[in-house]
C-alpha cells in the first residue's frame, strides 16, 4: 500500500482522472462481470462507438483496463490489481493521525477562546519543542509547557484532554 510520503501524485491524478467520468465508471461497472466485447459495451451503455473508444483509451492509458484482439473484435477487462492501486492511493491520502490530533487541539483551543479562557497546552518535556512548532502554525500565542514547568500550586482548569 502507498504511504502518504510515497504517493506518486502524477499517477494518482491519472487514475482519478480516468475514473472521473460517468461513462468510464459505467464501463468499469460493466467489466466487473468479466471480459466484454466492445459491441456488448456499446449496447449496454448505449454509447456511440467513437465515444466509447475514446473512454476506453483513457481507461487503458491509465492502466485500469486491458484489451485483447480476437478476429475483428476487441475484448476489454479490468486490469488485475488496478482498482487495488486506486484503493491504496485513496487510503494513503486520508488524514494522518497527526492531522487528526492537530484538528482536535485546534478545536479545543477555539472552544476555550470562545469561553474567554487562555489555553495552555501541557505536554511531556521530551516532545515540547515539537508540539510547540506544530501549534505555532495555527495559534502562535499559545503557551506550551511541559508538566515539569508547572508550579505545584498553579491553578489550571482542564478543559479537555487529547
Amino acid at each position: 500500500m502507498a504511504s502518504a510520503a510515497s504517493i506518486d501524485v502524477s499517477r494518482a491524478a491519472q487514475l482519478f482522472h480516468a475514473l472521473s467520468d460517468e461513462t468510464r465508471l459505467g464501463i468499469i461497472e460493466k467489466l466487473r462481470n468479466g471480459e466484454q466485447c466492445v459491441c456488448d459495451l456499446q449496447d449496454g451503455l448505449e454509447a456511440a462507438q467513437s465515444r466509447l473508444s475514446f473512454h476506453l483509451r483513457v481507461l487503458k492509458d491509465a492502466g485500469l483496463v486491458t484489451d485483447r484482439k480476437e478476429g475483428r473484435w476487441t475484448y476489454y477487462s479490468i486490469a488485475p490489481d488496478a482498482l487495488a492501486e486506486v484503493h491504496d492511493l485513496a487510503v494513503a491520502m486520508q488524514p494522518s493521525k497527526l492531522s487528526e490530533f492537530m484538528g482536535a487541539v485546534r478545536d479545543a483551543f477555539e472552544r476555550a477562546a470562545r469561553e474567554g479562557e487562555a489555553p495552555v497546552l501541557v505536554t511531556s518535556a521530551a516532545i515540547r519543542p515539537f508540539v510547540r512548532s506544530l501549534v505555532e502554525r495555527f495559534r502562535a500565542q499559545t503557551t506550551v509547557l511541559s508538566q515539569a514547568e508547572i508550579h505545584p500550586r498553579a491553578r489550571l482548569k482542564t478543559v479537555g484532554s487529547i
